[in-house]
């Protein structure tokens, strides 16, 4: 077979479409978070939770009118809800190590709320889903900054004393990746990643 013979295949294959009908999947998915939410009347104390739903439904069935989510991370889609309940397990477990974990007043059992600077309640979560569970999460490895990046969504009128952003899947890494590039790290307009 001449290489002629190749002129009427299209220029890319069909396992790059496909990564790319996944990528575009994700990034339209509302649903499968772990989330860290806070009562903004009392500071020092952050609660961990998960979803199968969208994060809107987190926020609106809470009775505390002073309860806001911080931040989300964003569970793959295709992954079930028994696992996502595991992963939601193994992050209490590892704030469990750091944090003491608040206790109901009516029943003595462990709640999901915890002692502790939400910030840092965030980190320790972000830390153990990037090493523990990275294949079940939406995000990806940028060896420019050698780290696991989850996407997710973030409170900026919390964290930032920003506008609040609508609940949806984005890059919320720190420094996020550079719209000029679109490559992970952002190297910014004048890079030579092409």
């Amino acid at each position: 077979m001449a290489d002629d013979d190749f002129g009427n295949f299209p220029s890319r294959d069909y396992k790059t479409g496909l990564l790319e009908e996944q990528q575009l999947r994700e990034e339209r998915s509302t649903t499968n978070w772990i989330y860290v939410g806070v009562d903004l009347e009392k500071p020092g104390r952050a609660k961990i939770g998960m979803t199968a739903n969208g994060l809107e439904t987190r926020e609106r069935s809470s009775r505390n009118t002073d309860y806001e989510l911080l931040r989300g991370f964003k569970v793959k889609n295709d992954v079930d809800e028994d696992t996502l309940r595991a992963i939601e397990n193994g992050v209490k477990e590892a704030l469990d190590q750091q944090f003491e974990r608040r206790v109901h007043s009516s029943t003595g059992k462990k709640s999901e709320w915890y002692n502790g600077d939400p910030i840092e309640i965030v980190e320790v979560a972000a830390d153990y889903l990037s090493a523990k569970y990275g294949q079940h999460m939406n995000g990806y490895f940028c060896s420019d900054r050698d780290m696991d990046v989850i996407n997710g969504w973030q409170n900026d009128k919390v964290l930032n004393n920003q506008s609040r952003k609508p609940f949806s899947v984005t890059d919320v890494s720190n420094p996020p990746v550079s719209a000029e590039c679109y490559m992970p790290g952002g190297c910014g307009e004048d890079c030579d990643c092409w």
